[in-house]
């Protein structure tokens, strides 16, 4: 089975979930170790990039209940020193302080040396109606949430963007 059939496969089979069940491995989602095939050893790494100390501590609170590892700025100057490590999801407040969001968008995207130019990245806001999402995903994001984040929010970023980006 070629790699786009399967994620294609796994896509259907997680759109509608609503339990806490991996659709692929049958285990409540708290038991699985998020490694990705880089490693087994490693944490799941995520770059979370807000200016509201509350939201960070939402972000972190939650992804460490999976086990991964969060590092948190709250800054677009301060977010780009840390792209210099490998991350599996980039979550991004869409009001930074020092940079608008399309141009650190494409920022990241841009820079063919980047270890994180096709690493999943993910717009929170706390104010979105359909038609600013839509402009959002414009920027070359691959989903746009509405703050603060649910943990069904959380798991679905982690099923998705983790375990199909990688495969």
């Amino acid at each position: 089975m070629s790699i786009l059939k399967l994620r294609t496969n796994l896509v259907e089979r997680i759109k509608d979930f609503g339990n806490s069940f991996h659709p692929v491995l049958k285990k409540p989602l708290e038991e699985l170790s998020l490694s990705t095939k880089h490693g087994t050893d490693s944490l799941t790494r995520i770059l979370s990039i807000d200016d509201d100390r509350i939201c960070q501590k939402i972000i972190v609170n939650q992804l460490q209940k999976f086990g991964c590892q969060v590092d948190c700025v709250n800054s677009a100057r301060s977010a780009l020193e840390k792209l210099t490590s490998a991350y599996q999801v980039i979550l991004l407040d869409v009001h930074l302080p020092d940079c608008s969001i399309d141009v650190f968008v494409n920022l990241i995207r841009s820079n063919e040396g980047n270890v994180n130019q096709k690493v999943p990245i993910i717009l929170a806001s706390s104010w979105l109606n359909e038609s600013c999402k839509k402009n959002y995903l414009t920027l070359d994001v691959d989903e746009v949430y509405v703050k603060p984040m649910q943990e069904k929010d959380f798991k679905k970023i982690l099923i998705f963007f983790i375990f199909l980006f990688w495969l």
